[in-house]
């Protein structure tokens, strides 16, 4: 069924202390965005990125061996390479155990 001009009936907010609010609803249901920020901008803002709607993070913590942190760098950016070596690859990726901050 399509809603023609009607869209604004299926959308709505509650009243709070007399003032609409500032959560948005459809058909009753709130609609929720979960959004992860990872690391700063140039001119200090967060770098956030919107979720899948279907994502549900992990209430588990780590409690086993091996727990690596991993980031992929340019090779360019990291000064001290032998020569040549790594010529034949655009980026590297440096892994560091990190599992002595948990234990």
């Amino acid at each position: 069924a399509s809603w023609g001009k009607d869209w604004r009936s299926h959308f709505q907010v509650d009243i709070v202390n007399g003032a609409p609010g500032h959560e948005l609803k459809f058909d009753g249901r709130n609609l929720v965005g979960s959004y992860l920020r990872v690391g700063l901008e140039k001119e200090g803002t967060w770098r956030t990125y919107k979720l899948r709607q279907d994502f549900v993070s992990a209430d588990k913590v780590q409690m086993e061996d091996d727990i690596t942190a991993s980031v992929v760098v340019p090779r360019q950016q990291i000064s001290g390479l032998p020569e040549k070596e790594f010529d034949a690859h655009p980026c590297l990726k440096i892994s560091q155990n990190c599992e002595w901050r948990l234990f």
